[in-house]
């Protein structure tokens, strides 16, 4: 008898497990969504961690042992389309300080068409930052 409205629950898109637990679950899935280095190749977060201490793709090469620095302009493309980068930016100097930016808040950073940084609030809605 329990498990007939359980199972009209779950085919109505309701949730069966406790309201507590739930609302537990979706603020760890929301902080572990809003981590940008979690969705980086280890790879990718070394780069990142080097651009945002202002490395040049030359050094960051020489540091990891690549012979050539586009190898590290490819890695840092992969790092933009991740974070969502080269959707909103043209200029790659604005595009490194925007890595460095979103590695020191620790957080995903969206910036709009008029250049202002907007992040996700507790609702996961996007908010002016700042």
């Amino acid at each position: 008898t329990m498990i007939l409205p359980l199972l009209e629950d779950a085919v109505n898109g309701r949730s069966f497990i406790d309201p507590d637990i739930e609302s537990r679950v979706q603020e760890v899935r929301r902080k572990d969504e809003n981590a940008p280095m979690d969705i980086l190749e280890p790879n990718e977060q070394a780069v990142a961690k080097m651009v945002a201490q202002g490395l040049s793709n030359k050094q960051i090469a020489a540091r990891m042992g690549f012979r050539d620095k586009r190898t590290i302009s490819r890695i840092n493309g992969q790092i933009y389309t991740a974070w969502g980068l080269n959707e909103t930016t043209t200029d790659e100097k604005v595009a490194r300080t925007r890595v460095a930016i979103i590695l020191n808040a620790g957080q995903f950073i969206h910036w709009n068409e008029e250049g202002i940084p907007h992040i996700l609030n507790q609702q996961g809605d996007w908010i002016p930052w700042g």
